[in-house]
């Protein structure tokens, strides 16, 4: 009998064969599987994963490619999956679905992107992580109307945009784009070009890209919603691009909104700016409202328009213009400074009374803070609680027709306070116009001009650098208003008036308030006649209440040139003195002392 010995060797062979195919089944994928060319309709599952794209991909219009959850979408080499039909790629928060770079390890720019140009209804992509791409973008979605649907995806590492948007006919592309993270992308988090490209952006954040977070057209701004995130990137705020016509509102998202070119209000269309906004506007840049801006902050969250330059200076922007404006609009709480390279930081034109301004400031403009025109209809503004300073020419101008209603404004260190070629201007009440450059007020041709009624109604109107007050043809009474002095002759000379030159109105000052606002003078007496017998000159007037004396000032010229003239004796409301050699005028005020 043969007894064959046993091989130590085959028996542990025997026994491991089981367990390394149970280990190589466990770490080796059941399959991988190579995809190229025209498809039709199929799905890709997660048994054959991962799905290497071996060269372009293209699904045609009216096919449907599926990818299930879990799948990895692994591009080999610099190639692309075109769909002109639809992508289904719906995966979950535990099973999401990987579009890369096969590359062991990749970088921008290793594939191209996935590109929908028509797609069809019904396309998704959902809990999908989009990375190392970048021919344009990741993602490219062209003339695909509301076909598309983006949510709850990453979308990161692209070459250049995360997503990128724009039309080559006349087809919108309106996709929704809810809750997805734009970063890590050389260019733009998202960027849309043409004018048809109005992505709905919701509860979606940008950060650490190169370019700006958001990228969007003007009129698309208002599809911008719900919690978004934008920091951190190259161009840190949205980018606001196109001459288009803005509506909805646009929401404060905590970072600005960079306008690159002028965008309009539209006839009939309203835009209303949340509190707590910032517009920084580029060069040349108008903003139009035809129909209804509603800018209406808080002393909290105040709306600002101001320049983009790091540097900013007067006039590196246009201006914000009303043009025959829609009623309802509102400039409340709200800064505009660093613009007038075109008349004013505010133009207002042909806009009848449909505009109010309230607590808001007009600085730096390289012209006027405000300007108002009239052209084929009048404008008349009320402005109260407003700053003008550092203005080039004039914190505000107005070439208007009609009535214009201050109060409560600062007039301060413009190259002049205020400027009307007509109409009528009510200084209504606690105005503060003063260290000007040139003049305060300044009334040209026949302008008007009406201070308040009482002393509670004061206006400061001093430290001008020629003239606090400078009057057109029309006679102005200033009463109530603090000239920086209660000395009359003081008052007199910071005034340009009939006094200065006939061809003026004349300017009744009396009374005048002290620093306090407090009455330092009285009104001029009425009734002054004059009457020369023999060689004596007597003066006599109509009693003033409250005065309790009088002081007569004469000159050789009826315009210029009076002092106190002591040579006379008072008897109650008369004045006698000899008569001189030349030719004098009179003036006589009352003195409350």
């Amino acid at each position: 009998m043969m007894i064959t010995k046993p091989n130590p060797l085959h028996e542990c062979h025997a026994r491991l064969l089981p367990l390394l195919a149970a280990l190589l089944l466990a770490a080796t994928p059941l399959r991988a599987t190579n995809h190229s060319g025209t498809i039709g309709t199929e799905t890709w599952t997660l048994a054959d994963s991962p799905h290497y794209i071996t060269n372009h991909v293209t699904v045609p219009d009216g096919e449907t490619l599926t990818v299930e959850p879990g799948c990895q979408v692994l591009f080999n080499g610099f190639y692309a999956l075109y769909v002109y039909g639809a992508l289904v790629a719906d995966g979950s928060p535990a099973e999401r679905i990987i579009f890369s770079s096969a590359q062991p390890n990749p970088a921008p720019y290793d594939w191209r992107r996935i590109y929908f140009d028509n797609a069809d209804p019904g396309t998704v992509l959902d809990n999908c992580d989009i990375s190392y791409g970048g021919h344009y973008a990741n993602v490219y979605i062209q003339d695909s109307g509301g076909n598309i649907s983006v949510t709850n995806c990453s979308i990161t590492h692209s070459f250049d945009a995360g997503i990128y948007l724009t039309t080559t006919g006349g087809t919108p592309s309106t996709p929704l784009i809810e809750g997805c993270a734009f970063s890590e992308n050389t260019g733009h988090g998202l960027r849309c070009t043409s004018w048809l490209s109005l992505p709905s952006i919701h509860d979606c954040a940008a950060t650490n890209n190169g370019g700006w977070g958001l990228f969007v057209r003007s009129h698309g701004v208002q599809l911008v919603t719900g919690t978004t995130t934008v920091a951190g990137n190259g161009g840190d705020g949205i980018f606001v691009y196109g001459n288009d016509e803005a509506s909805g509102t646009w929401l404060n998202h905590g970072v600005p909104y960079r306008i690159y070119s002028g965008f309009t209000v539209a006839n009939g269309d309203l835009l209303t700016l949340e509190p707590g906004c910032t517009l920084k506007l580029d060069p040349n840049v108008y903003i139009y409202v035809y129909g209804t801006l509603v800018a209406d902050g808080t002393p909290a969250e105040r709306i600002t328009f101001t320049s983009s330059a790091a540097s900013p200076a007067p006039g590196d922007w246009h201006q914000l213009y009303y043009i025959g404006a829609d009623p309802g609009c509102v400039l409340d709480n709200c800064d505009l400074s660093y613009g007038g390279d075109s008349y004013a930081n505010l133009m207002v034109k042909d806009s009848g009374s449909n505009l109010a301004i309230s607590n808001s400031s007009f600085t730096h403009s390289a012209m006027c803070g405000i300007e108002i025109h009239d052209v084929s209809s009048p404008t008349s503004l009320s402005i109260a609680g407003c700053l003008f300073t550092h203005c080039g020419t004039y914190g505000m101008r107005s070439n208007s027709s009609e009535d214009q209603v201050i109060s409560d404004c600062v007039f301060r260190d413009n190259e002049n306070g205020y400027l009307a070629t007509g109409g009528r201007t009510y200084f209504q009440s606690h105005n503060r116009i003063v260290d000007n450059d040139i003049r305060g007020v300044y009334m040209y041709s026949w302008a008007e001009a009406y201070f308040g009624d009482d002393p509670a109604e004061w206006n400061d109107v001093y430290g001008n650098g020629v003239y606090n007050l400078q009057a057109g043809s029309a006679d102005i009474f200033a009463p109530y208003v603090y000239w920086g002095t209660t000395d009359p002759g003081e008052i007199e000379a910071s005034i340009w008036h009939w006094i200065d030159d006939n061809d003026y109105g004349l300017v009744g000052f009396e009374p005048f308030l002290d620093e306090g606002h407090a009455p330092g003078g009285l009104p001029s007496p009425g009734d002054l006649s004059i009457e020369v017998w023999s060689d004596t000159v007597t003066l006599s007037w109509s009693a003033v209440p409250d005065a309790t004396s009088y002081r007569v000032y004469s000159s050789t010229e009826p315009y210029d040139g009076y002092t106190e003239d002591l040579s006379g004796i008072f008897a109650g409301t008369t004045w006698s003195a000899p008569v001189g050699d030349a030719f004098r005028c009179y003036r006589v005020t009352a003195v409350a002392e």
